[in-house]
């Protein structure tokens, strides 16, 4: 399983220049204090510029679904974003480095333990490049492991089907949903032979 390491930020919405280091793979609470309004909609303390940074790395796109220029910090002509992951399993590095430019196409670079990968031709391949590597879909990530007030969904409210399928996926027994064809199949086979068998016996007889 991928576990996030660090994320750094430049330029990006209200960060300057940020560096955000998980806790064994995981965000802890991210919190701003509000020294004028308790009330209002934001402090601009810059919670959801990280939440916004990691979803953006990952799958490049926005959380809140604004355009990827609204996203470089005022008065600046780019942002950056780097992002690194850890597959203790695969025993693999991959880190993610997104350039967004208000005159120009944004980029994405990818490194998989410090070797980049360069063979894919588009921006749209090298995303779902990075969502198929880690495994989960974008709706997976930003309802079931980035947790935010403005869009969350509870595992527990969700239907049976799709209750069904997320554990299916993560325990791994989507692995064996085909199972049934295949042993059909050799059952059919074995059957086949066996009528060829017996009918060569009763001949023989």
């Amino acid at each position: 399983m991928w576990q996030p390491i660090k994320i750094n930020l430049k330029r990006f919405i209200s960060h300057e220049e940020s560096e955000y280091t998980f806790k064994n793979g995981v965000a802890e609470i991210i919190s701003g204090i509000n020294l004028d309004d308790d009330g209002q909609e934001s402090n601009g303390s810059g919670k959801s510029a990280i939440i916004e940074a990691i979803i953006f790395a990952l799958t490049g796109d926005s959380f809140r679904k604004v355009k990827a220029i609204d996203l470089i910090m005022n008065d600046e002509d780019s942002a950056d974003i780097s992002m690194e992951l850890q597959n203790n399993v695969l025993n693999k590095k991959l880190v993610i480095v997104r350039k967004l430019e208000r005159k120009k196409s944004w980029t994405v670079r990818v490194f998989i333990n410090d070797i980049e990968k360069t063979d894919l031709p588009t921006v749209n391949d090298y995303n779902k490049y990075i969502i198929d590597l880690i495994g989960i879909s974008r709706d997976d990530l930003m309802n079931y492991f980035v947790v935010s007030k403005d869009r969350y969904v509870s595992f527990f409210n969700s239907s049976d089907t799709k209750k069904k399928e997320i554990i299916s996926r993560f325990s791994g027994a989507n692995l064996i949903d085909n199972v049934d064809a295949y042993i059909d199949a050799d059952v059919k086979d074995i059957d086949k032979k066996m009528s060829e068998v017996n009918n060569s016996i009763s001949k023989l007889d």
